[in-house]
Parts: structure tokens; sequence; C-alpha cells
């Protein structure tokens, strides 16, 4: 057996066979994280990434976790770290002490060295934040899919500069971001740098942020965008768009809603012009959907 797909299944069963696997190659998990999870489910997380981890052949692993402590195993484990290829880290229904935080940083200093990385999915994560400054140091070469919803205390998201690749974007009910990527003193005297964000995104979704003010402050070139939509975030004004992009008609769609985006602010009218045949309604979804 070189690969094996489970869902929904308890850590204890597979742990259980798993050891005998000892030629698997690929190992994907996920399992419903609506469940609340028993008391021993930390440890039974941590029971099966171990014996993962003493798996001769493992070269892929795609995984969903639901402690911080089991996190933290992952990411201590160079093997593990060099198989990753997805990775869902979900709180939700568990039972993580509102004290013990995750950084950020933390997490993307090890998400640099999982070097075949290409999905990340975080959902109501509380306690994660943002950390000490990114750095240069951070690189997120392979990752093409982020999925951010309901961490609450993360007020930006300007680490996606280092993530070249990133294709598709999805960042919902994370009250505290007002601006996805900054701009600071700094970084505004690099123009080079400005220009390599979001070269590869095609599909940006925005929804329900009553803080979000900003995408990016100034215009960025967005060569592969598809599609923006936007729902449920009244502050944000201003799409990093100009007239350059307007005029090359890749974009497909842009969807919110109407009132939101007669609300939208323009540099240049010509932009509102070439966009409006973009336009697409989409009614506001209820909040509780994240939760589904």
């Amino acid at each position: 057996m070189d690969d094996m797909e489970i869902y929904d299944a308890e850590e204890t069963i597979i742990s259980e066979v798993i050891e005998s696997l000892v030629q698997l190659k690929v190992f994907r998990y996920s399992k419903n994280i609506l469940c609340r999870p028993r008391d021993d489910i930390v440890q039974g997380e941590i029971s099966l990434l171990e014996k993962l981890e003493s798996l001769p052949k493992l070269e892929e692993l795609s995984i969903r976790l639901t402690s911080i402590t089991s996190v933290r195993r992952l990411l201590h484990s160079t093997k593990l770290r060099g198989c990753s290829r997805r990775l869902k880290i979900s709180f939700y229904g568990s039972y993580n002490k509102v004290l013990d935080t995750l950084e950020m940083s933390s997490l993307l200093a090890s998400m640099s060295e999982m070097t075949h990385l290409d999905y990340i999915h975080l959902f109501s994560i509380s306690n994660l934040m943002d950390g000490s400054p990114v750095t240069d140091k951070c690189h997120l070469g392979r990752l093409r899919t982020v999925c951010i919803y309901v961490c609450g205390s993360i007020t930006h998201l300007t680490w996606l500069r280092y993530a070249p690749l990133l294709e598709y974007l999805v960042v919902c009910g994370c009250n505290s971001i007002e601006q996805v990527v900054k701009d600071d003193d700094e970084e505004a005297g690099s123009k080079s740098k400005n220009d390599n964000i979001f070269i590869n995104l095609r599909d940006l979704c925005l929804q329900h942020m009553s803080e979000l003010v900003s995408i990016h402050k100034r215009a960025l070139a967005f060569p592969s965008l598809k599609r923006i939509l936007v729902i449920g975030c009244p502050n944000l004004r201003k799409l990093p768009l100009n007239s350059s992009f307007a005029s090359k008609d890749n974009l497909i769609a842009i969807q919110g809603e109407t009132e939101w985006w007669d609300n939208l602010e323009w540099d240049d009218r010509i932009i509102e012009h070439l966009l409006r045949p973009k336009f697409q309604y989409v009614k506001a979804l209820d909040e509780d959907y994240l939760y589904l």
C-alpha cells in the first residue's frame, strides 16, 4: 500500500494499523471538526504523529490537527515538516487553553521549512497572535492556497508577500484585520517588492471582516487575477487596482453586495468604468455559515 486517505475516523483506529504499513508513502487524514473531541484527543493526535514519523518511506502528509500541542509536535519534527503538503489547523470545539498562544511568526518559521507545503487552512484559532515581525528569512515558495477563518487575534497577513506562487486566498471572519498586506515606510521605498505581491493570485475572497479597510495601500499588478469576492466588509472602500490592470481585461468577475460596490472610491473614474461590467451581485450570507 503506497497511500491512504482517511476521513472522519478515530485516531485510535488508525494508530492500531499505521505501524504495520511500512511501505506507506502518502497519508491524508481529515476529520469532522464539529464533533466535540474526547478528553484524550491531544494524546491521540500525538500518538498518530509519532507513528507517522516512524514510517520509513513516508513522503507525503496531509493532516488536520486540533490542538496546539499536536501542532507543535508536528512542527518540531524534521521528517514530518519535510513530508507535509496540506496542513489544516482547526481549534473549533477543542479544549485549547486561551493563555496557550501560538505565534504566527513561529508558525511561519516552521512553514518555511516545509519545502513541499502547498496548502494551509487555519480555522477558529482565537489564540493565534501576530508575534514578532516576519523577515526575508520566511520562504513559502510552494504555497498555492491559503484559507483563514475566524482567527480573531491576527491583525494582518503581510507574510503573504513571501508566497510568490499563491493562487487562492480566502480570509473570513477575522475581525482584527485592518489591512491584508501592510505597506510600511521601509517597504514603501521598495517598488520591486510591491510589484511581486500576488503575481500569481487567481482568486481573492474576503468575507465578514468589519475592520478591514485595505488590501494594500497602493495599486498592485495582479497579472493573474480572475475573481474578487467581497462580502460583509463595509469599510473596504478601495481596491488596489489601476487603469492598467482594468484595461487588460484579465478579470472575470468582482462579486459582492451592490451597496458595497456603489460606495467604492476610485482614484480614476476610468477604472470604475472599465470594471463595472465585471461586477456581479452576490447576496451576503449569514456568518453562521462559517461554522458549517
